[in-house]
């Protein structure tokens, strides 16, 4: 794998995480409607394997919560991830924010 792309591992196999979203491989998601009526949070959702996980949740029927600790980079994931999916910029390093 070459480039500066974020990458997440899915089984033995990469993916673009930023491209992620354009498709379903379903070979390896989430069945959809798995997780219809559930929440999920993503804590560190943002990039990489959090991103990738969101997604998946999301796909699967998930409302999902993104968390990040920057207000502009949440709310960027949460757009890619769709309609489902809303952004907050949460550090969860501090439980109390939690």
């Amino acid at each position: 794998m070459s480039g500066s792309a974020t990458v997440a591992r899915r089984g033995s196999r990469f993916f673009n995480v930023a491209e992620a979203h354009t498709g379903c491989d379903d070979s390896v998601s989430m069945e959809n409607g798995m997780l219809e009526e559930r929440r999920a949070v993503v804590i560190g959702g943002t990039s990489g394997i959090g991103l990738a996980a969101a997604i998946e949740l999301c796909r699967a029927g998930a409302q999902v919560w993104v968390t990040g600790r920057t207000p502009d980079k949440a709310a960027a994931a949460a757009a890619t991830i769709g309609d489902r999916a809303t952004g907050h910029a949460v550090d969860a390093r501090d439980a109390m924010k939690l």
